[in-house]
């Protein structure tokens, strides 16, 4: 920063994607902020496509609703052309990573994901017919991944994550042992509100997952609600539907 800028109160900031550069100026008590589309280094053979009946388009123009960064090398997003994404953000950060979104006739808002970290091989899948209304997907760990089945409706609040963030090794032999490899949720699952569910879990088909649970381990009972911190069935033989509970 030059001594103009230093003068002028002038302090660099950085979003927390990696696109943006803000700066922001502050004169006579009052704050002045501008934003700067940053510029990124996109790699080679990246592929941005859409999707539309098994035909592939190049991503051209943005979408409304929907915003898709991608840096690092040989990436691959795919994303059905004909959703309603209002507040969407994917972010990938490194190499040979996969996000896959098929169609959708419902809406997705406020969904996040972020493959970052500039690690390799991860996978994000959603199937046919998600909806959204507030959700993170965290994927950092290579080799790993997170997949979501069909007809899966997201309350607001959600967290996937298939990762710690950082390391936690065994003192006696210094073996990482919190490695991330996986969140598989089934077909036809509800997630409530502010749920976490955590790396190296599977949900099953047809499962209630309770408002603020922690998911932290395996379940294979299909149609059962799941709920609680750490996450335990509560009742089995159960299916849910979209419509209202008094409809």
């Amino acid at each position: 920063m030059n001594e103009t800028a230093q003068i002028l109160g002038i302090k660099k900031e950085y979003c927390a994607d990696g696109t943006h550069t803000r700066y922001v100026i502050n004169i006579l008590r009052f704050k002045i902020a501008m934003n700067f589309k940053r510029k990124t280094d996109n790699g080679q053979n990246n592929k941005i496509l859409w999707e539309k009946n098994g035909v592939y388009k190049k991503y051209k123009n943005s979408k409304k609703g929907l915003s898709i960064n991608v840096t690092g090398n040989n990436n691959t997003v795919i994303v059905n052309s004909e959703i309603k994404f209002h507040n969407t953000k994917i972010i990938v950060h490194g190499e040979n990573n996969t996000v896959i979104i098929k169609h959708s006739n419902k809406y997705i808002d406020n969904l996040y994901i972020f493959l970052g970290d500039g690690r390799k091989n991860r996978k994000v899948y959603i199937d046919e017919d998600l909806s959204v209304n507030g959700a993170e997907i965290s994927i950092r760990d290579p080799d790993s991944e997170v997949i979501i089945g069909k007809d899966c409706m997201l309350s607001c609040g959600i967290t996937i994550r298939c990762d710690d963030a950082h390391k936690i090794r065994d003192l006696k032999s210094g073996e990482v042992i919190n490695k991330g490899n996986y969140c598989r949720i089934g077909n036809h699952v509800w997630i409530g509100q502010q749920a976490f569910i955590g790396k190296n879990t599977e949900i099953p088909d047809n499962a209630i997952i309770g408002a603020h649970a922690v998911v932290t381990k395996s379940f294979t009972e299909n149609n059962v609600v799941i709920a609680g911190n750490p996450a335990k069935i509560v009742k089995h033989d159960v299916v849910w539907s979209r419509e209202g509970a008094t409809d």
